[in-house]
């Protein structure tokens, strides 16, 4: 039995919009726009090759904000007069290219689903001419909204304090998550008064979307309100050009640099055996545990199949982890059935250029289970996590397999203080080789 055809089902079409990148809101008024056309200036003017669709159908604005008048817009397209490439408007003063909308236009707004899947077909076909391809969606949730999300891309909703914006992000991302499941969804929280508040905002949102949805969004960053942004949209000039070292500037420039990275969580919301498996351990182990397994080298080979423009990939597991899991929970007959099927599989699996591993004591463990209030993980007692974490520190003690970056993390909260983020990362970034350890200063 070949088994990784049998558990590999890879559309061949998904492997074109990898590089696609979509902001969207929900509600208007968040600076969605903004955001957009400051996130395509900043990833140009760091050398990468940047296109910014204008995707608000009927109420397109990206040239009203750059003070553009483009001799063709997407009403030619529409009409059938020209193709999608021919109506791409180059801008070398802010050195990314544009397609434009037509604002106003009701045919544009209203357009038949159909015309508007055909222009989602044209942008993917052009988006292999680009490192990056910014699509700016049109607020709420109407058909054209959904049908130009594309699956398979990264989606940055764009949200602020306000209940109203929290409210429509939220069913953005539950109608997103349900027809387009693979969408990499990642929050960034826009018009902050501080870092701290826009981290609060992001976690009540992400505290939302786990209870009901399982999901479990990244924050891709936190853009403080900045005056000098009304001055550069009332000016019509970019951002960057106008207000280059601008505290918003400055915030969107740091989201541009996390965008080369390529975020794969595990998915373990879809293991249909772990509820059970946290009420009866022994009775569902071995169930819970293959499942795992085939799961994450489906991921894994989809990784090297799929991700062509990513030039960074972060996962947030390594494909070992879960014979830990398992040498603790099966026993001896199924561990050894477990080894054989495992063992065909892991010389398939792509060794890591680093791995970093947070370290911690049980009990602040215990302490992040519950923050992350997970109704099923309620149940796991102390002894079993204690066991757990020794083995992986056990693991690690021996680990030389691929660069190490050792990371304790008693005493920060890099989700709560994005300092203590900013200092990993900067670590991280450093030249690495054999073992390296990290004692962050304590911020707690």
């Amino acid at each position: 039995m070949n088994v990784a055809t049998n558990i590999i089902d890879l559309p061949t079409a998904s492997r074109k919009c990898r590089n696609v990148i979509i902001i969207a809101s929900g509600k208007g008024g968040v600076g969605k726009t903004w955001f957009a056309i400051t996130l395509a200036h900043a990833l140009s003017r760091s050398g990468r090759r940047a296109l910014l669709f204008d995707g608000d159908l009927g109420l397109a604005n990206i040239d009203v904000q750059l003070g553009l008048t483009p001799e063709k817009d997407l009403g030619y397209v529409v009409s059938g007069r020209l193709a999608m490439r021919e109506v791409i408007t180059r801008v070398p003063e802010i050195g990314f290219d544009i397609i434009s909308g037509q604002s106003g236009s009701g045919s544009l707004a209203a357009m038949h689903q159909s015309r508007a899947a055909a222009l989602r077909s044209d942008l993917i076909e052009i988006a292999g001419d680009y490192d990056d391809v910014i699509i700016d969606l049109g607020a709420g949730l109407d058909q054209n909204v959904r049908m130009m999300t594309v699956g398979k891309g990264r989606c940055l909703v764009v949200c602020t304090d306000e209940p109203t914006s929290l409210t429509d992000a939220y069913a953005f991302i539950k109608v997103t998550s349900l027809e387009h499941p693979s969408t990499d969804l990642r929050i960034v929280v826009n018009m902050a008064s501080s870092m701290n508040d826009g981290m609060r905002v992001y976690e009540t949102l992400h505290k939302v979307c786990d209870k009901f949805l399982g999901l479990s969004p990244a924050l891709m960053g936190v853009v403080r309100r900045d005056n000098h942004v009304r001055d550069s949209i009332r000016s019509q000039t970019a951002m960057l050009t106008r207000h280059p070292t601008s505290i918003a500037a400055t915030d969107v420039e740091k989201i541009a640099e996390r965008l080369d990275a390529r975020l794969v969580q595990e998915e373990f919301e879809e293991n249909p055996f772990l509820a059970d498996f946290y009420r009866n351990s022994e009775a569902y182990a071995f169930q819970t545990q293959l499942w795992f397994l085939l799961s994450r080298y489906r991921q894994q080979q989809d990784l090297k199949q799929l991700d062509l423009f990513a030039p960074l990939m972060v996962t947030d597991y390594m494909f070992m982890k879960d014979r830990l899991f398992a040498s603790l929970t099966l026993s001896d007959k199924e561990m050894a059935l477990y080894d054989r099927i495992s063992g065909l599989l892991e010389g398939d699996i792509v060794a890591p250029d680093l791995v970093l591993y947070l370290q911690a004591d049980t009990d602040r463990l215990m302490e992040n289970i519950r923050k992350r209030g997970r109704a099923y993980e309620m149940r796991m007692e102390w002894q079993y996590l204690d066991s757990l974490n020794q083995l992986y520190n056990e693991y690690f003690f021996r680990f030389d397999k691929s660069p190490l970056l050792i990371i304790n993390t008693n005493d920060i909260d890099f989700v709560a203080n994005p300092d203590d983020l900013d200092e990993i990362i900067k670590f991280i970034r450093e030249p690495s080789g054999g073992t390296r350890f990290f004692n962050p200063a304590s911020s707690r």
